[in-house]
C-alpha cells in the first residue's frame, strides 16, 4: 500500500511477536504492505521461524536490555509493545514495558501501538491490570505519539490449554456465575486493529479504545459452542474456593473481581459504539465459526492433544 510522505520509513517493530497477540498483530501488518521487525530473544525458535516464513524479519532483542532495543528499533517508524507478567513477573513486566518505551522516544518513533487491558486503571486491586496501567502513564509521561487498545477478554482464550481439554470433554469451566456477563475480543480482530491504527496514524494517534465485540454470560456461552460445535457443551462454575488453590494468585483476583463486579459502575467497553466504527468486528458465534472451518490448522497451535481435539471437531 501506499505511504503518506509524513512517515520516517514502512518498518514496524513488533515486541511480543512470537505470542498470539504478536503473531496476529504481524500477519496483518504484512498484508497492509507494512515491513516487519519481529523482536523475540530466541530467533531460532520454531514460533520465530514461522513468523520468517510469514515474510517478517526476525530481530533479536530483550525487553530488559535497552541495547539490544535501540538496534531493533533503528530507522522503524512504528512500535507494537505488549508485555505479560506469567513468566517473569509483575515488575519485570513494568520494567519492561518502560524500558520499550524510553527506547522508543530515544529512537523518535512516529507511533506506539500499546496493548493494554480492559479496566486498567481503575480501581480494581488487579496487579496485572495495575502494571498496564503504570505503563500507559510512563507512555504518557514520555511524550509518545501512542494509541492505546484496552482489549476485552479474548475469546481465543476458550480454546487455550485447561480450558482446551475441558472442552473436549464437553465443559467450560470457569470460577464464574453461569449468568455473570463477559466481554469478549478475537485475537484476530485485534491484530487487524493494530494495523490499522499504524495504517491510519490520524485517526489513531492519542486514542484510548477499550475493545470488545460481544457481551455474553457463561452460560451463553456455553449455548454459542453447542450451536457451532454441533456438541453439546455445558458451562461449570468452578467454586472461588477451588479456584483459588488451582490457578495463579493473578488470575484467582481478576477472576473473583469479574465475578462480583456492578456492571452499572463497570461497564467495560460500549460494544455498540465500536460496531459502527467496526462494522466486521466478529461476535463469538462468528469467531468459533472461522476457527472450526479451518479445524485442526486453527487449533494445532493450542493443544498437544491433536488427535481428541480433531475427532471433537469432525
Amino acid at each position: 500500500m501506499p505511504f503518506a510522505a509524513s512517515y520516517h520509513g514502512d518498518v514496524i517493530c513488533v515486541a511480543g511477536a512470537t505470542g498470539r497477540q504478536g503473531r496476529s498483530v504481524v500477519q496483518h501488518l504484512l498484508a497492509r504492505g507494512w515491513k516487519v521487525r519481529a523482536l523475540t530473544r530466541n530467533p531460532h525458535s520454531l514460533k520465530a521461524r514461522k513468523l520468517l516464513q510469514m515474510g517478517a524479519c526476525l530481530i533479536e532483542g530483550d525487553m530488559e536490555d535497552k541495547a539490544s532495543l535501540r538496534a531493533a528499533l533503528k530507522g522503524a517508524h512504528g512500535l507494537f509493545s505488549m508485555q505479560t507478567f506469567e513468566e517473569e513477573g509483575i515488575e519485570a513486566e513494568i520494567r519492561q514495558g518502560k524500558n520499550l518505551a524510553e527506547v522508543a522516544r530515544e529512537q523518535d518513533i512516529k507511533h506506539l501501538v500499546y496493548s493494554s487491558v480492559l479496566y486498567a486503571g481503575l480501581p480494581t486491586g488487579i496487579p496485572q491490570w495495575e502494571s498496564k496501567a503504570e505503563i500507559e502513564a510512563h507512555i504518557h509521561a514520555l511524550g509518545l505519539p501512542v494509541t492505546i487498545f484496552r482489549s476485552a477478554t479474548f475469546m481465543d482464550d476458550l480454546l487455550k490449554d485447561e480450558a482446551l481439554v475441558q472442552l473436549t470433554k464437553g465443559k467450560i469451566v470457569l470460577p464464574l456465575r453461569p449468568l455473570c456477563i463477559q466481554q469478549f475480543i478475537s485475537i484476530e480482530d485485534f491484530g487487524a486493529l493494530v494495523a490499522e491504527a499504524f495504517s491510519q496514524p490520524r485517526h489513531y494517534i492519542g486514542e484510548e479504545i477499550e475493545l470488545a465485540a460481544d457481551q455474553l454470560n457463561m452460560n451463553e456461552v456455553a449455548g454459542v459452542f453447542t450451536k457451532v460445535l454441533q456438541a453439546d457443551i455445558r458451562f461449570q462454575s468452578m467454586p472461588l474456593i477451588v479456584a483459588r488453590f488451582k490457578l495463579s494468585r493473578e488470575a484467582y483476583k481478576s477472576f473473583r473481581w469479574l465475578d462480583k463486579r456492578k456492571l452499572d459502575t463497570y461497564k467495560g467497553a460500549d460494544i455498540r459504539q465500536l460496531r459502527q466504527r467496526y462494522p466486521r468486528l466478529l461476535y463469538m458465534e462468528a469467531w468459533l465459526s472461522q476457527l472450526k472451518s479451518k479445524a485442526m490448522t486453527a487449533l494445532a497451535p493450542l493443544s498437544r492433544d491433536k488427535e481428541r481435539i480433531a475427532t471433537f471437531l469432525q
